[in-house]
């Protein structure tokens, strides 16, 4: 069950990656501020931070989402943020792990609120010190099965684990920065676009045999696919091999399985 709801949100989130990251980062936003205001709770520095980096997601992924230009750059800030709060909730969920004793030995660095360390001692020293953090970030406080730091941490870890795939011939993992939805129709108008502008060969005894090869090869990754528990990894493909009357020594092939072959490589 687990597996198949981490799967929708990996969907949702690769396919509908800047909407999914907005409306999600600001209902965690939104959920803390009223439960703050209901459970008459103070958030420490190192929760205000946590929720800074939830805003910052959201308005990366909101600018994405409009300047279409821009989508990779604002993919990457998003999982960038992703990655500090990582670090953020890391440290917080330590410092609630910490002795009685351990705590008491704490700097007092989270008595004063975060904006006041960032004004009175700088920027950089200011987040400096609410990251080290101190008896009051330890405090475990409200709790739903998991306290906030870690909910906190567990939708940050869905922020950047779902922006990454994993190839399934290699089993490396991936930046899933643009989806498929996205890159197969600008491949595929480049692939028109060079056929168009170059020698197609076709009805040649070499034609068919480039064809009739790279149907098999086709065939035999989707079948390895299926057989492997990846159904429809190939679904948007659209596959396509043609001859190019071309003396270089060369093939290429673009996204969504379009492939050329130049005379030239052939035997």
């Amino acid at each position: 069950m687990f597996n198949k709801v981490i799967g929708i949100i990996k969907t949702v989130y690769q396919n509908y990656f800047e909407i999914g990251a907005t409306i999600g980062a600001l209902l965690i936003v939104g959920m803390a501020i009223v439960m703050d205001r209901l459970l008459y709770l103070d958030a420490c520095p190192l929760c205000i931070m946590t929720r800074y980096l939830f805003m910052f997601i959201a308005a990366v992924s909101f600018v994405g989402l409009v300047f279409k230009r821009i989508r990779i750059l604002s993919r990457l800030l998003t999982v960038f943020f992703g990655v500090l709060g990582l670090i953020v909730n890391s440290r917080q969920i330590y410092l609630q792990n910490l002795s009685a004793e351990e705590i008491s030995m704490l700097t007092p660095n989270c008595g004063m609120p975060l904006e006041t360390q960032i004004e009175y001692f700088g920027f950089f020293a200011g987040i400096s010190r609410a990251f080290e953090g101190g008896p009051t970030c330890a405090e475990d406080g409200w709790r739903f099965i998991f306290n906030f730091a870690e909910w906190a941490l567990i939708f940050f870890i869905i922020f950047v684990s779902a922006s990454c795939a994993t190839n399934p011939f290699t089993g490396k993992k991936t930046m899933a920065l643009v989806p498929n939805s996205q890159i197969l129709p600008m491949a595929f108008a480049e692939y028109d676009k060079f056929l168009s502008e170059n020698d197609v060969i076709t009805n040649t005894a070499e034609a068919a045999r480039i064809k009739r090869v790279g149907q098999r090869i086709s065939a035999a990754a989707e079948r390895w696919l299926d057989a492997n528990n990846y159904q429809g990894y190939l679904k948007d493909y659209k596959w396509e091999y043609n001859l190019v009357d071309d003396e270089k020594v060369n093939a290429w092939c673009m996204p969504g399985g379009k492939i050329v072959f130049y005379t030239g490589i052939l035997p």
